[in-house]
């Protein structure tokens, strides 16, 4: 039969009649007159004489169209899609948001349902309260430990409190505590964060005379009375007694130009200048006179940066004669094996040895160390005064600390060019080398480690039926996206060449 086709589409404004049959489909004849006018295919409609659009999938005799009829190609109104387009486009934005609300809702069940707490590192403070001042030091570690150790334990800040060390406020005690106040505020509170101070352990350790020593099963041996501060007290009591306690006494160590008064009751009222310790470790007392008032008396030092006289009066703290009952002994009698091996210096030996400038680069030799404390002993106060960074008070005493330090190591102890294998050092990857550290990763052995945290905010009835819930959007996605894929492949499969395509 014959249809007549009139177009009103933009782009093909024309009157074609085409030799079709009844049992062809709207969308092929569309599809034929489309093709001949070399126009696209999906953007018309036929509508009847009537104005009503033709389903495109119904044949012409189904939609009531005989022989001679005209139909009209034109575009589609906004409600008249096609319902094969129409359904396509549904089914995908329907896949899409089940597949994305499937996908959210796994994730926020399986992360909201359980998780493992990171663990919070734990801290921890050392006060080390030396004989001449107090450090306070905080430690950090993982708070989940393998076997209950230590783990790493890392020293993350450090801070010297203001005053001297915690034998020095034995005549006022109530000052111990606030002279904490500045590094504990200052230091320790903004270091460790707030949700962990409450668990942070606070320990305080007196060292130097201050410290009980335990039996030890193995041979040790403690030179008490030999420390910095001891042992400059003992110096200048020396002094004193060797100037007949007149109230100027010369200080062979201390620069031409520097004077320095001190109490006759600091000198010789102390456990190592008279008693049983000071017999215990120097042999002998260094008694004050009957005729002189201890309360009332003063001693001046007077500087006279005599380094001969120095390096004489230093080795009078030690005594080399004394008879060895061993193979090898040190000084004083006392028993010390060989030297091998490789040596740390810390502590007041690498701040001594670091202000003579010999800590870098590298370790020195025993020559270059003597000297280098002959150098700076033979200098003027003036010429001290012009150094910079360290109390004054701390400058006038490096000469009389570095010979000590020179006469303990290469007298005392016997170190020698072939066995001077000592570094002296303050620091390991950033964490000060001392008693403190030990401590602490001692301690931490005492400290339980923090358990994993598991934290559950739904019931396990309300996750499996969440889970199933998802797992469902999941399905619906999938199948809707086969829906649209099925939809679009098959009304591709419409638009075939016909076998009488081109018969007008």
């Amino acid at each position: 039969m014959h249809l007549i086709i009139e177009s009103t589409l933009n782009t093909c404004d024309d009157k074609v009649t085409l030799d079709v049959q009844e049992q062809d489909s709207v969308i092929d004849t569309i599809y034929r007159f489309c093709r001949h006018r070399n126009v696209d295919p999906r953007i018309g409609v036929l509508r009847n004489e009537k104005g009503q659009v033709l389903n495109p999938t119904y044949s012409l005799s189904l939609c009531g169209i005989k022989d001679g009829d005209t139909v009209y190609l034109g575009e589609p109104d906004m409600d008249e899609v096609p319902a094969s387009r129409s359904c396509d486009i549904r089914c995908t934005v329907i896949a899409a948001a089940a597949v994305l609300i499937g996908t959210i809702g796994l994730i926020a069940v399986c992360v909201s349902q359980g998780w493992t707490s990171s663990l919070s590192d734990q801290y921890g403070i050392v006060l080390d309260a030396g004989s001449t001042h107090t450090q306070l030091f905080v430690y950090r570690w993982p708070g989940l430990r393998r076997n209950d150790t230590a783990a790493t334990v890392t020293q993350v800040a450090s801070c010297r409190a203001e005053g001297p060390g915690i034998s020095g406020y034995s005549d006022d005690p109530t000052k111990a505590g606030p002279s904490l106040d500045k590094c504990l505020s200052t230091v320790a509170m903004t270091t460790v964060p707030s949700h962990a101070r409450a668990d942070t352990p606070i320990y305080l350790g007196a060292t130097a005379g201050m410290r009980l020593l335990r039996d030890y099963h193995v041979y040790a041996h403690s030179f008490l009375c030999y420390g910095r501060v001891e042992a400059e007290r003992r110096f200048f009591a020396n002094l004193v007694v060797a100037g007949n306690y007149t109230s100027e006494v010369e200080n062979p160590c201390a620069p031409s130009g520097y004077n320095h008064t001190f109490p006759a009751s600091y000198l010789f009222e102390a456990p190592c200048s008279q008693g049983k310790q000071a017999l215990l470790t120097w042999g002998s007392e260094v008694t004050f006179p009957d005729h002189l008032d201890v309360a009332e008396t003063n001693f001046t030092m007077v500087g006279s940066s005599s380094y001969a006289g120095c390096v004489a009066h230093v080795d009078k703290l030690f005594n080399f004669s004394e008879p060895c009952d061993y193979a090898s002994c040190s000084f004083n009698g006392v028993y010390q094996p060989s030297l091998h091996g490789n040596f740390q210096a810390f502590s007041f030996f690498y701040y001594v040895v670091d202000f003579l400038n010999l800590t870098r680069p590298g370790n020195f030799s025993i020559s270059e160390f003597n000297t280098n404390v002959n150098t700076y002993c033979s200098k003027t106060w003036k010429e001290v005064q012009s150094i910079p960074g360290p109390l004054l008070d701390q400058l006038a005493l490096y000469c009389l600390d570095a010979q000590y330090i020179y006469t303990l190591l290469v007298k005392g102890y016997g170190f020698e060019k072939d066995t001077w294998n000592v570094t002296f050092i303050n620091q390991v990857k950033e964490t000060n080398l001392g008693w403190a550290l030990g401590f602490m990763l001692n301690t931490t052995n005492l400290i339980p480690s923090e358990a994993p945290i598991i934290q559950s905010k739904l019931s396990l009835t309300a996750y499996a039926l969440l889970i199933v819930l998802f797992v469902v959007f999941l399905l619906l996605g999938v199948g809707f996206s086969y829906s649209a894929y099925k939809g679009t492949k098959s009304s591709k499969d419409r638009y075939r060449q016909l076998s009488n395509y081109g018969s007008v």
